[in-house]
């Protein structure tokens, strides 16, 4: 049996989400440790794949695959992996210059998530799912292609392997969860901004309305929050003449009115996501620039509009699994 390259259906210049050969478990009620470690080894030596840590892969015809996530109570992510145009990819932040330098690697260990305004298609199974109960519960299944054609997707996560796929080029697709926008509990949260060093908590910034209040209070109320040694604000973006598009986009109104309002510059910050992170920095001198959740519905608007948020504006999830469902570029 050969390691499958991009199926032929996956080379021509069709428009609609492609069938496309992947690598899947033999197996269900995998540890989501030993799906993480066998992906790690595929993307060092893709010829491993039969047996990788424990984990035994199956190569599966063409097809597309229907991605569930459970989690929480009672709350549900689904999507549909095919493979999609890199070109009709729309990227909602920028990227880090780190990250940028990425290479490509032979194996794509899970899909690029974006997000359609359309609703999915119905989907037939045609074959067993394979799953795994980890932090929550997630579900991959073969199902009978479909003609699902939408003409754009945003971004959600994965724009760094997105440019990683686009500098190398040749094949135009990439492996890609498509999740309906308005028909999913997929939340957005956010990476918080953290600066080197601390600055006096001003009474006032441009444009904003500031309160002294804890953080946790600020980030609750959906207010953003600017935390130093010295306590803490709360702020909402009350100018009349901030763009619509920004609104529900607390990255981008942070960059707009907060970090100039302190003296920072977005350049200068280090993302974060664990909230207890970003406090204990500043017990260590640091400030802290908490921001609540993003509007997924804004963010669509905002990327559709053509417009980019800063790198790490926003934290989608829940996310597929890593190893999983995976992508082999190489015959």
């Amino acid at each position: 049996m050969t390691l499958p390259g991009r199926s032929s259906m996956a080379r021509n210049e069709s428009r609609m989400l492609a069938p496309f050969a992947a690598l899947l478990p033999c197996g269900s009620n995998i540890e989501y440790s030993a799906l993480e470690r066998a992906a790690k080894a595929l993307r060092v030596d893709p010829t491993t794949y039969q047996s990788v840590e424990g984990v035994k892969y199956q190569i599966t015809e063409p097809t597309l695959f229907r991605w569930t996530i459970h989690f929480g109570t009672g709350r549900r992510v689904e999507g549909i992996v095919g493979l999609f145009p890199l070109d009709q990819l729309i990227p909602h932040e920028g990227t880090t210059s780190s990250l940028s330098r990425r290479p490509r690697h032979p194996v794509q260990i899970r899909p690029v998530m974006a997000l359609v305004n359309e609703p999915l298609p119905t989907l037939e199974p045609t074959g067993d799912g394979v799953d795994f109960h980890g932090i929550d519960h997630q579900i991959v299944t073969p199902v009978q292609p479909v003609s699902f054609a939408p003409e754009r997707a945003v971004i959600a996560d994965g724009h760094h392997r997105v440019g990683a796929a686009m500098r190398e080029g040749g094949d135009p697709l990439i492996m890609t969860m498509i999740v309906s926008a308005d028909r999913t509990d997929l939340g957005a949260d956010a990476f918080h901004r953290v600066f080197s060093h601390s600055v006096s908590l001003p009474d006032a910034i441009p444009g904003c309305e500031v309160n002294r209040e804890p953080p946790l209070d600020s980030i609750h109320a959906g207010r953003m929050a600017v935390v130093t040694q010295d306590g803490s604000i709360g702020i909402s973006v009350v100018d009349d003449d901030a763009p619509q598009v920004l609104r529900g986009l607390p990255a981008g109104l942070a960059a707009r009115y907060v970090l100039p309002g302190l003296g920072f510059d977005e350049a200068d910050a280090r993302y974060v996501y664990d909230i207890r992170r970003a406090l204990a920095a500043v017990d260590e001198g640091a400030t802290a620039v908490l921001l609540p959740p993003s509007d997924v519905s804004s963010v669509m608007r905002m990327a559709v509009d053509g417009m980019v948020l800063p790198p790490k504006s926003t934290r989608f999830g829940p996310k597929p699994a890593r190893g999983l469902l995976m992508r082999p570029l190489v015959q």
